[in-house]
């Protein structure tokens, strides 16, 4: 069924988006009902987790993460609608709580360290509207931002139907922001640290678990000690890039995004990648059904 509902969702239903962003609405409806009811047992995983962290009876928990379908759903029908504009428009994006170095922004190193010529890390969520965070960052700062994330080669686990949409959307981001995607191999690590080096800066979801990557931390998730990767944490300590958490989430209006407290790479790659997911469970805490990643935690053993 798995594989069957992938290609009804990616080939005919997801296109149907480009239509209008109520369109895409729908199609998130549609796709939050459909997934809540194909997988129980990650249902039951994420509503117990939620319900854990929260403290929430098992049927609040359970609609707070049928939001987080719907979130994850409508992130795709809003980049499928805005791929197919001819451009994005500044007016889309609400920006709340600017961080100081971004306020009044200047082009390409507006994102680096008062003082230094080291590049920024934005740090943010698998949560809301994270490709569009990005886009968004891009059109603010002027340009000198990378997005770091994942391959999309066959070592991908996902549907190939899901693929051929992915592939789309990073050409398409990769075109808006005038800047190619890095991967998380040891030679696209050695690029983004030039990258901060010569005062360009980083964008990337820092809630991964920890067995994709090589290097990984525990950190505390309310109250449950949890495995992240924390490579672009050391890569920080290293080039004493500091960290912005950023995270984006979508409505009819336009797409909002909020910051966290910029964060010095003092102390170990650990508390700092300790220090920059407490800096955004505080938006988690105040929209857990935008945060997709309630299932797919990896306990510390």
């Amino acid at each position: 069924m798995r594989s069957g509902w992938a290609e009804v969702r990616y080939r005919w239903l997801l296109p149907l988006a480009r239509g209008g962003r109520a369109r895409g609405r729908a199609y998130a409806r549609i796709v939050a009902r459909v997934e809540r009811a194909s997988d129980p047992e990650r249902v039951r995983v994420a509503s117990a987790r939620i319900a854990r962290a929260l403290s929430l009876d098992p049927v609040r928990a359970e609609r707070v993460y049928r939001g987080c379908l719907y979130s994850e759903a409508l992130e795709e029908a809003d980049s499928v609608y805005f791929m197919h504009r001819p451009a994005l428009d500044p007016a889309l994006f609400q920006f709340d709580e600017l961080p100081e170095a971004l306020d009044g922004a200047r082009p390409a190193n507006v994102g680096t360290n008062v003082g230094t010529d080291v590049g920024t890390i934005f740090g943010t969520l698998h949560f809301g509207a994270p490709v569009l965070c990005y886009l968004a960052l891009c059109a603010r700062l002027g340009g000198g931002l990378s997005i770091v994330g994942r391959p999309l080669d066959d070592a991908n686990p996902m549907p190939e139907s899901k693929r051929t949409y992915a592939r789309a959307k990073v050409r398409w981001a990769e075109q808006v922001a005038g800047r190619p995607f890095i991967a998380t191999d040891s030679a696209a690590m050695a690029q983004a640290r030039d990258e901060l080096l010569a005062g360009r800066s980083l964008f990337t979801p820092i809630d991964v678990p920890g067995s994709v990557a090589r290097r990984a931390a525990t950190v505390p998730v309310f109250g449950e000690p949890v495995r992240f990767a924390c490579g672009l944490m050391t890569l920080a300590r290293l080039t004493g890039a500091t960290v912005v958490p950023v995270v984006a989430a979508s409505s009819p209006d336009g797409i909002r995004v909020r910051f966290g407290q910029r964060l010095d790479p003092g102390g170990g790659a650990d508390d700092l990648l300790g220090r920059a997911l407490g800096e955004l469970l505080r938006f988690v805490r105040t929209n857990p059904d935008e945060w997709w990643m309630w299932p797919y935690l990896e306990p510390a053993r």
